[in-house]
């Protein structure tokens, strides 16, 4: 049972979620079977289970910094990657120099983005 009261960090239900998925992994430890694949299929199921633990957690430090890190289901103005590429840009735009490299995916040897449609 997980503590009713929020410790101002996490909501009691956020605490509640950590917690079953927490339950989940010890499970997953009893399902598994014994065989050379054990350790394994252990590392993959914990290691999503941690990413979920990780996602929820990750609640506190978005209340904590808004302006940096999103709740989960809301939105930011731009994520810090792209405060960062609009940073450079901002202080280059009167640079003679050549503008920031594409940043779509390209084909080996191509300068070009990949064309999905053909």
């Amino acid at each position: 049972m997980t503590n009713p009261q929020s410790d101002g960090l996490l909501t009691a239900e956020e605490q509640h979620a950590v917690h079953l998925a927490g339950e989940l992994a010890n499970i997953l430890g009893r399902v598994v079977g014994q065989g050379p694949s054990r350790h394994a299929d252990l590392t993959e199921l914990i290691g999503h289970v941690h990413g979920i633990q990780r996602a929820v957690l990750a609640q506190a430090a978005a209340r904590a910094h808004p302006g940096t890190y999103r709740l989960l289901g809301g939105s930011l103005d731009a994520t810090p990657y792209e405060r960062l590429v609009r940073r450079r840009w901002w202080h280059r735009r009167a640079d003679p120099s050549p503008p920031l490299p594409h940043m779509s995916p390209c084909r080996p040897g191509s300068t070009g983005p990949v064309d999905y449609d053909g």
